[in-house]
C-alpha cells in the first residue's frame, strides 16, 4: 500500500534522527521522498508530489503541527474527522448536483466498474483490500456475467481433444 510506504518513510526520519522531520526538512525533494516506492507509485505519483508540497505549505503557516506523515492532514496536521470528510463529501454532491448518497458508495461503484471492464476477481480483490477473492465474490459475484453454459462448452470441447 503506497500510503503505508510514504508513512514507513516519516518513521524511518523518526527512527534516524529521533525527532520529526521539521518545516524545513519537510521540504525533501522527490527523490528522498518517494525512495523505496514502487515504480506504479512514482508513476502516478504528481498529484501526490503536488499534495506534499500543500502539506509541506500548511505544516510551516500552523502555530502547532502534529506530524503523522499524512497525505491529508488538517490545519494541525492530524486526520480529518469523519464529520468533516462526509460534511464536504456532501458539500462537493450537492455543488455537482448529484444525489445525496453515501461516501462509501463510492467503494462499490469503483468494483462494479472495474467488474465491468472485466478486471479479474484477484484485481477485484487486492483494489477493494479484501481478504480473500472469496468475499470479493461474495459482495460482488452477482455483478460477474453468467457464464455458466459458455464453461460448460469450453470444458466439453477440451475433454473430447483430449481423448482425441
Amino acid at each position: 500500500n503506497a500510503s503505508d510506504e510514504v508513512g514507513e518513510l516519516g518513521r524511518q526520519h523518526l527512527q534516524r534522527h529521533g525527532k520529526p522531520a521539521s518545516g524545513q526538512q519537510l521540504r525533501r525533494t522527490e527523490n528522498e521522498v518517494f525512495q523505496g516506492i514502487g515504480q506504479d507509485f512514482t508513476r502516478r505519483g504528481r498529484g501526490l508530489r503536488t499534495q506534499w508540497k500543500h502539506v509541506a505549505e500548511k505544516r510551516l503557516q500552523a502555530k502547532k503541527w502534529e506530524d503523522l506523515d499524512l497525505i491529508f492532514p488538517d490545519v494541525s496536521g492530524r486526520p480529518y474527522s469523519d464529520y468533516m470528510v462526509r460534511r464536504r463529501f456532501h458539500s462537493m454532491l450537492k455543488t455537482l448536483d448529484i444525489p445525496r448518497r453515501r461516501l462509501h458508495d463510492i467503494r462499490h461503484t469503483c468494483a462494479s466498474l472495474m467488474i465491468a471492464r472485466g478486471e479479474a476477481v484477484k484485481a477485484v480483490q487486492r483494489q477493494m483490500r479484501h481478504k480473500s477473492a472469496m468475499m470479493t465474490l461474495d459482495v460482488y459475484g452477482h455483478l460477474y456475467p453468467e457464464d455458466h453454459a459458455e464453461a460448460v462448452d469450453r470444458f466439453d470441447k477440451q475433454i473430447r481433444l483430449a481423448s482425441i
